[in-house]
């Protein structure tokens, strides 16, 4: 929504940034992105509210959510042009939001993950004690 607002205000060469076809593509592409986050969201809760949503489920709409929102993020910053790199446009703070909540603890990486394991069968998420052992394994060759 700012990034509307900032692209049918701001004037660039004599005429709005959202004249710009490539600036309305970009609208387009994320109001779609967004959108799909808001569905797959609600149907998790809905499957959640019903008693039928698997962990898997779960998982892959949190890697998907935060994986789609760092995108739109990132071109809502761009769409800003320099702008977009200010805290007084409010696109930068949420950067920095979605950068946290894609890494934190490998919330991407880890969600990724267990719907793998899901859709595999096998785990490809290794223990500490996994590791050490692997590591020791090695080091007697």
């Amino acid at each position: 929504e700012k990034t509307i607002e900032y692209t049918t205000k701001r004037d660039a060469f004599g005429a709005v940034l959202a004249s710009n076809q490539l600036v309305q593509e970009k609208l387009v592409r994320t109001t779609a992105m967004v959108s799909s986050i808001y569905l797959l969201v609600e149907r998790v809760t809905k499957d959640f509210m019903d008693g039928t949503c698997s962990l898997p489920a779960i998982s892959m709409a949190k890697a998907y959510n935060t994986k789609v929102g760092r995108e739109v993020v990132a071109i809502c910053r761009e769409s800003l042009g320099g702008n977009g790199i200010l805290l007084d446009y409010g696109i930068a703070s949420k950067f920095c939001d979605i950068e946290s909540t894609f890494t934190y603890e490998g919330t991407y990486d880890v969600c990724a993950l267990v719907c793998g394991r899901a859709l595999t069968g096998v785990s490809a998420i290794k223990s500490a004690e996994s590791v050490k052992h692997t590591m020791r394994q090695k080091s007697k060759l």
